[in-house]
């Protein structure tokens, strides 16, 4: 069975929605954002108050996003969106969404780790390296979210920001380490 969610377009669109929701909060967004590199161009770049100051995280809009998504499309997003991180310029955690469950799709377990969804095996791999996945839910005519970054939230609606989860990883040649995400300050 289809996902409701059928071309990139409007999965943006679901996310645009939702950001612009985000306004009063402080939130500001910027659409179709070209890296400073030069050679790519991220869907969304969102600044959100953080502290005493406010941080920055990407947004990769991709079509049919669920639990099950399959093994060869979620390698495809995340080859992009490791590409991306391999970029001087992005030092900020980037999201993989909107993954919006569709009561139509036919869930069934996954071979490997059973008791895990396919979207739970990508994001505890895919957030080594700050590719985390902004999962929605539609409610009463409001979009939530909640953004996951190497399974624990990152971000919720409910709970703000999780300074625990303010750790981005930094890979010089074979040694990896976590540091705190950049807050810059507001003047």
């Amino acid at each position: 069975m289809d996902h409701f969610i059928k071309d990139e377009e409007f999965a943006s669109n679901i996310i645009k929605k939702y950001l612009r929701s985000k306004d009063q909060n402080g939130w500001e967004f910027k659409e179709e954002y070209e890296l400073v590199s030069g050679w790519a161009r991220l869907d969304f770049l969102v600044k959100a108050p953080y502290k005493d100051g406010h941080i920055l995280f990407g947004i990769e809009a991709k079509k049919e996003l669920h639990s099950y998504t399959n093994w060869k499309d979620l390698a495809k997003h995340f080859e992009q969106m490791v590409a991306y991180q391999n970029r001087p310029d992005v030092t900020y955690p980037i999201f993989l969404g909107p993954v919006v469950e569709d009561k139509k799709i036919t869930v069934y377990k996954n071979e490997v780790l059973p008791h895990l969804t396919n979207m739970q095996v990508f994001d505890r791999l895919a957030g080594r390296l700050n590719v985390g996945v902004m999962y929605m839910n539609y409610k009463d005519g409001i979009w939530s979210a909640r953004f996951v970054l190497r399974d624990g939230t990152y971000y919720a609606d409910h709970c703000g920001f999780q300074e625990r989860r303010m750790k981005i990883s930094i890979t010089k040649n074979s040694n990896i380490k976590r540091v705190s995400q950049k807050i810059y300050i507001s003047k």
